[in-house]
């Protein structure tokens, strides 16, 4: 005799999809703040970068071009 098998309520079935996207998004919102964390730490010790005067189109005046 063949038993037949008994599909899985489909609530169980969302409810593990939705335990699921809960991880991977847990997941990598963890990852991010772990990294971020450690990339703060590793820099405690330098100045800030600041970019130089000179360096791109900051400077440049719209209105009246340097010639």
């Amino acid at each position: 005799m063949v038993k037949e098998q008994k599909e899985p309520n489909i609530w169980i079935t969302a409810l593990k999809l939705l335990l699921l996207v809960a991880v991977i998004i847990g997941g990598v919102g963890f990852a991010l703040w772990y990294a971020e964390r450690a990339q703060r730490l590793d820099e405690s010790s330098k100045p800030p970068v600041t970019p130089a005067n000179s360096w791109g189109i900051v400077n440049d005046s719209p209105i009246s071009p340097k010639r």
